[in-house]
């Protein structure tokens, strides 16, 4: 997961981005080719998030990564509000809820921009991601109808509370398990939409982990092309656990795939079932 750029265009109400940022110098496109050689192609890694801050505001780093990377499985984790440039790869779009429960959080008018964008690109590979709490549970349905036939798959994950009192955290127990209940049947009626399994649904129940959260399974990097604590909660160190681990998300919310700590190998699964929807083919068409 690279962080390509300490810039946002939006302010969004559960971002930890604005609570931990911390200013970097920018690479530029040619400095993160290297990074890519260095950190990447060196270390055997096959797939990589772009990240930010808002990704799309760097064009030229996106284009420069894709084409160290190459036959490497490569995605834009992005805002949706500024031109899908076809770059080849799958851009994960995250959808907070209705128009309305959206743009509560991101801002008015967010919302109708972020779908007049995906319409209008339909060569573009998107994959919708919708971080479930206490504000959009209710509306889940009307996401996933809207946006069947405008994206190539969906992911769901749950808010990752950054303090106890957290308005937006969906507690455990019976409503949270009612809406687990609910992902499961859409799971069923839209078996090849829903990137996620069956078993990784589950384990959003009461904190079900089945294992330690393996940070040290992952590279991540900031702006300035430094390794970065993988975790945006706490430092877990080695394979450990903190008690505010217990209410993972399951996926970082906003940040999404910088802290993917999907278990017993789900995560993995969930990826493979989103690149079969979405042919990442890397042939950069940006010109």
């Amino acid at each position: 997961s690279v962080d390509i750029t300490n810039s946002c265009n939006l302010r969004c109400k559960h971002c930890y981005w604005w609570l931990n940022r911390t200013l970097h110098r920018e690479l530029s496109a040619d400095e993160w080719r290297a990074v890519a050689r260095e950190k990447f192609i060196k270390n055997g890694v096959v797939s990589v998030s772009l990240t930010g801050g808002e990704p799309l505001l760097r064009p030229d780093v996106i284009e420069a990564i894709i084409r160290e990377m190459k036959w490497r499985y490569v995605t834009v984790v992005t805002n949706g509000t500024l031109p899908l440039i076809d770059f080849g790869v799958g851009y994960f779009i995250s959808i907070d809820g209705t128009e309305s429960v959206h743009d509560a959080i991101r801002g008015v008018g967010v919302y109708r921009k972020v779908k007049q964008n995906v319409m209008e690109h339909p060569e573009v590979n998107v994959v919708i991601n919708m971080t479930i709490n206490s504000l959009n549970y209710k509306c889940i349905e009307d996401v996933v109808d809207e946006w069947y036939n405008l994206a190539r798959a969906i992911t769901f994950q749950f808010h990752t509370p950054f303090s106890y009192d957290d308005e937006l955290w969906l507690p455990y127990g019976k409503l949270r398990n009612n809406t687990i209940d609910k992902l499961l049947k859409i799971k069923e009626k839209y078996p090849d939409f829903v990137a996620n399994t069956s078993k990784q649904l589950n384990l959003f129940r009461d904190g079900r982990w089945t294992a330690a959260c393996p940070t040290w399974f992952f590279i991540n990097l900031d702006s300035s092309g430094r390794t970065k604590q993988s975790c945006v909660i706490s430092n877990t160190g080695n394979n450990g656990v903190k008690p505010i681990c217990k209410r993972c998300g399951i996926a970082c919310n906003a940040g999404a795939y910088s802290g993917l700590f999907l278990h017993d190998t789900e995560w993995l699964r969930m990826f493979k079932v989103a690149n079969r929807i979405t042919p990442f083919k890397n042939s950069v068409s940006h010109r």
